[in-house]
C-alpha cells in the first residue's frame, strides 16, 4: 500500500511539473507573475529584433491567464511580419474564437483578412473585408480593405472592382495603395467617366505624378478640375497656361473655402515672389465676376496694403463673406481697429456680433478680451470683469486668459517675468485621460491588465484606438513632440475645454529637461524656468534633433551662426553638433536670450520678439508703433508669426504654472 501511495504520489507531482513546467500554455498553475515575465522578455525580443524568439515567448503565455488574449494578438503580428501567414491565421482564428469581443477586434479581422489574401485565401479574405467595410465603415481599415476587395474581384466583376479602387482612391488620394489603386484601374478599364477622371488625376497630383494627373484632369469637367489643374501646370513649370485656367476658374466657377482652389491661388501667385500685383489682378477679376474666392485674396492683399486700404478689406471680408473662414479674424481686427482709434461704441457693436456669430473661432477670446478692456477704457470696470472672465473661463488655455486673469488680479504689466519658481524634476505620472478618450466603461479592466504588463504599444491597436491614447503611449515611450501634438489637437475639437486639473493639459504641457532647465535659469536670472519651458516648447515640441527649414537647430532653434557668436562672447566651447545636446543648446539658447533682452531694455516682451523677428525688426516696431500698451503694441506687430509667436509662448508661460505651479502666477 505505501509503495501504491508513493508511486501515485510521483505520478501527480509528474502532471503537476508536465503542466506547470512544461506545457505552460495550458497549465492553470502559471501565476501572473510568471505569464508578466514571459511576457516582458517577449516585448524585450521585439526590442532586440529577435521576433523568432518573441514569438517563442509569447506563445508561452497560458490561456488561463490574463494576458493571452494580447499574448495571441502578439504572436499573430510577429508572425505576419516573419510572412508566415499560416501561423498569424492560426494565432488570429484563436484570438477569435476564444475573445469575440476582443479588445483587438477591428485590427484582428483586418489583419486576419490580410492573412488570408497573402496566403491564397481569396474566399476568407473577400469575406473579412466585406466585414470591415460594413461593420468598421469610417475606420482606415475600411478604406484599405476596398483596395483589397478591388483586386480579389477585377477579374470577375470589373465594375465593382472599379468601384472599390475609385472609393479609395477618393478617400485616401495619397494613402498607401492610392497608385496601386490606380494602376489596377488602368489594367481592367480605359473609360473613365468625368468625376472617375478628376479622382484619378488629384491623386496622382497629390503623389507628385503631375504629368500623369494632367491627362486625366484635361478629361474632367473645367468647372470641378481647374483648382487641380492650375497647381498641376505649375508644377510643370507652364505658368501661362496655369495663369490662364486660373483666370477663368475664378471668372467662372469659384467655390466659397474651396480648399484646393485656395491652394491653386496660393501655389500660383508664389511664381511672382513678394510682388503682389498678380494677386491684385486676381482681385480685380474677382470684383468685376462677383466670384466666391474674394475673401480669401483680400485677406491674402492685407499685409502689403496700407492701413486704410486693409481696413476696407477686413470690413468687406466679413460683411460679403460672413461665413467665409476669414470673416470672424476680419471682424476682430475691424473692431480692434475702432478701439485704437478712439470709436469704443462701435469697437463694442462688432465685439458682441463677433461673440454672437462666431464663439467657436480662433479669434473668439481675442474678441472677448478686447470686449472687455474697451469697458474698462468706458470706466465701466465691472462690466469689464464680467468679460474678462468669461474669457478665463471659456477659452482657459489661451493667451488671452492669461492676460484677463492678469488684468483681474490687477498686474500692470504680464509681459515681465521674474518669478524664479522652479519646474517639478520627479517623474511625472499622467493618467489616461478617459474623459477624452470615449472608451466604453467595460474596456477599464483589460487596460489595467495592459498597464500590469507595460504593454504600451498595443493600446495603439485596440478598437478604443484613438487619439487621445496615442498620445498617452507616446508620452510613456518618451516621446514628448508626438505626446503633445496629439493630445493638443483632441483638445482642439472639443468646444468645452476642461479645467486645469484634467490630465490632458499634463500630455499637451509636458515637463521635459526640467533639470537642465532649472539649472541653467537658475545660473542666471534673466530668465524664468517656465518662460524657458515656454520657449523650448514652442521653438521644438521638446524634439531635440530638430531642424527648421531655415537651418535653426535643437531644443531652442538656434542658427549655428547666432551659436558661434554666443559662444566666442561668452567664452563657451562649440561645435555644430553641440546645438542637438540639450543641455548645450539649453546653454547657447539662455545666454542668446540674456544677451538680447539686455540690448531691449530688459524686456521679456521684446526679447521674445527679437528671439523670433530679429533685433532690428524689434528696434523698427518699437520707433513705429505709436502705444504705450505692451497689449495694443502686439496686437499692432507688422509680422504675422511674430505676434503669433509671442502669444503662444506667454500662453505656454500662463498653462505651464496652472498646471505645476502650486503658488500659480499674480
Amino acid at each position: 500500500m505505501k509503495k501504491l501511495y508513493i508511486i501515485i504520489s510521483l505520478i501527480i507531482i509528474g502532471i503537476i511539473g508536465l503542466f506547470f513546467g512544461i506545457n505552460q500554455k495550458y497549465s492553470f498553475f502559471q501565476t501572473n507573475d510568471v505569464a508578466k515575465r514571459i511576457y516582458t522578455q517577449g516585448l524585450e525580443d521585439i526590442k532586440n529584433n529577435d521576433l523568432q524568439n518573441a514569438y517563442f515567448n509569447f506563445s508561452k503565455i497560458s490561456q488561463f491567464s490574463a494576458f493571452y488574449e494580447a499574448a495571441l494578438f502578439r504572436q499573430g503580428l510577429i508572425a505576419s511580419e516573419l510572412n508566415d501567414y499560416a501561423s498569424a491565421i492560426m494565432a488570429y482564428e484563436t484570438l477569435l474564437e476564444k475573445f469575440p469581443n476582443t479588445f483587438f477586434k477591428e485590427k484582428t479581422i483586418y489583419n486576419l483578412a490580410i492573412a488570408y489574401y497573402k496566403n491564397e485565401m481569396p474566399e476568407k479574405a473577400y469575406a473579412n473585408f466585406q466585414l470591415i467595410t460594413k461593420k468598421y465603415a469610417n475606420s482606415d481599415y475600411a478604406d484599405a480593405s476596398n483596395y483589397f476587395l478591388g483586386a480579389l474581384i477585377e477579374n470577375e466583376d470589373k465594375d465593382k472592382a472599379t468601384e472599390h479602387f475609385i472609393n479609395y482612391i477618393k478617400i485616401a488620394p495619397n494613402g498607401k495603395y492610392a497608385l496601386n489603386s490606380i494602376e489596377e484601374l488602368l489594367k481592367i478599364r480605359q473609360d473613365f467617366t468625368s468625376e472617375q477622371n478628376l479622382l484619378i488625376g488629384a491623386a496622382l497630383l497629390a503623389n507628385n505624378k503631375s504629368n500623369e494627373a494632367l491627362k486625366y484632369l484635361n478629361m474632367s469637367r473645367l468647372s470641378d478640375a481647374w483648382g487641380y489643374l492650375t497647381i498641376a501646370y505649375d508644377n510643370i513649370g507652364n505658368h501661362i497656361l496655369a495663369d490662364k485656367i486660373l483666370s477663368k476658374g475664378i471668372s467662372e466657377y469659384s467655390k466659397n473655402n474651396d480648399e484646393i482652389q485656395q491652394q491653386a491661388i496660393e501655389e500660383h501667385i508664389k511664381f511672382y515672389g513678394k510682388n503682389t500685383q498678380k494677386l491684385t489682378e486676381l482681385k480685380t477679376l474677382c470684383d468685376k465676376s462677383k466670384c466666391q474666392l474674394n475673401d480669401f485674396i483680400m485677406y491674402n492683399l492685407i499685409p502689403s496694403a496700407d492701413k486704410p486700404t486693409k481696413i476696407v478689406y477686413y470690413n468687406r471680408i466679413y460683411e460679403e463673406f460672413p461665413q467665409g473662414n476669414y470673416a470672424a479674424d476680419a471682424l476682430f481686427n475691424s473692431l480692434f481697429n475702432d478701439y485704437t482709434n478712439g470709436s469704443y461704441e462701435n469697437a463694442i457693436i462688432k465685439a458682441r456680433k463677433h461673440i454672437s456669430k462666431y464663439a467657436d473661432k480662433k479669434s473668439a477670446p481675442a474678441a472677448m478680451y478686447w470686449l472687455g478692456k474697451t469697458y474698462d477704457k468706458k470706466k465701466n470696470h465691472q462690466e469689464a470683469n464680467i468679460y474678462y472672465n468669461r474669457v478665463v473661463n471659456k477659452y482657459p488655455d489661451t493667451y488671452y486668459a492669461y492676460l484677463a486673469a492678469m488684468r483681474l488680479n490687477k498686474v500692470k504689466n504680464p509681459y515681465e517675468i521674474n518669478a524664479q519658481i522652479k519646474l517639478p524634476q520627479k517623474p511625472i505620472y499622467i493618467n489616461l485621460p478617459i474623459l477624452h478618450a470615449n472608451l466604453p466603461i467595460n474596456s477599464y479592466k483589460k487596460i489595467d491588465e495592459l498597464l500590469q504588463i507595460g504593454d504600451f504599444k498595443i493600446f495603439e491597436y485596440s478598437d478604443f484606438d484613438n487619439e487621445i491614447i496615442k498620445s498617452w503611449v507616446a508620452y510613456y515611450e518618451g516621446n514628448l513632440t508626438k505626446a503633445s501634438v496629439t493630445a493638443e489637437k483632441v483638445l482642439e475639437k472639443e468646444p468645452v475645454k476642461p479645467t486645469f486639473y484634467d490630465d490632458i493639459y499634463k500630455l499637451i504641457y509636458p515637463v521635459g529637461y526640467a533639470e537642465i532647465i532649472n539649472d541653467k535659469a537658475n545660473e542666471n536670472s534673466k530668465i524664468s524656468p517656465y518662460l524657458l519651458i515656454s520657449i523650448i516648447r514652442k521653438e521644438s515640441r521638446f524634439n531635440q534633433n530638430a531642424v527648421s527649414s531655415a537651418g535653426a537647430l535643437g531644443l531652442m532653434q538656434l542658427m549655428p551662426d547666432t551659436a558661434s557668436f554666443i559662444s566666442i562672447k561668452n567664452g563657451i566651447k562649440y561645435s555644430r553638433n553641440d546645438l542637438f545636446n540639450p543641455e548645450k543648446n539649453i546653454n547657447l539658447g539662455v545666454n542668446y536670450y540674456n544677451y538680447i533682452k539686455t540690448n531691449h531694455h530688459s524686456s521679456d516682451l521684446y526679447a521674445l520678439a527679437s528671439y523670433n523677428g530679429g533685433h532690428n525688426a524689434v528696434s523698427t516696431w518699437i520707433n513705429k508703433i505709436d502705444t504705450n500698451d505692451p497689449e495694443e503694441f502686439v496686437e499692432r506687430i507688422p509680422y504675422q508669426e511674430t505676434k503669433d509667436y509671442i502669444k503662444q509662448i506667454y500662453k505656454n508661460y500662463w498653462v505651464y504654472n496652472s498646471i505645476y505651479n502650486s503658488s500659480k502666477i499674480k
